[in-house]
């Protein structure tokens, strides 16, 4: 299973990840022991390891973006597959639940919502019919 895209995605982006962590490690060791090495040997130094440290802080931004949007492209595809199995799942699983539903409440005799429909209907159609045989109630009229 080590050859679907998936798990190669998922590999690539730990890989990815530990690598970036080493070199932030790194970076700060290296940051760290330049500072120590500045205060030791003034100004001049500092101001060369300021300039160094901004050029490699630049490569190591184009480097790291570029190992993410790899990464990105590399896991992309895998992240929509396991949105779509686990949207497929939920569907499944949703319509087993209602099929279930369906058939406990037949087992209890339970009107369905169509069996209800129709009765309300029925029921509409019965007081038309009385409506419509009833007499009209005659006006009276009192004189005085």
């Amino acid at each position: 299973m080590s050859d679907q895209p998936g798990n190669k995605g998922a590999e690539q982006a730990q890989r990815v990840a530990r690598d970036m962590l080493e070199s932030a490690q790194q970076i700060w060791l290296a940051g760290l022991g330049a500072f120590s090495r500045a205060q030791q040997q003034g100004g001049k130094l500092f101001e060369t390891l300021v300039e160094e440290g901004t050029q490699v802080q630049e490569k190591t931004r184009t480097y790291t973006k570029t190992q993410f949007e790899q990464a990105r492209r590399t896991t992309g595809p895998w992240l929509d597959e396991a949105k779509r199995r686990t949207t497929d799942a939920f569907g499944k699983i949703e319509q087993a639940f209602d099929e279930r539903l369906a058939r406990a409440m037949r087992r209890m005799q339970m009107p369905s919502h169509d069996d209800i429909e129709r009765l309300s209907a029925r029921i509409d159609e019965l007081a038309r019919e009385v409506r419509a045989r009833k007499p009209a109630a005659k006006k009276t009229t009192s004189r005085k």
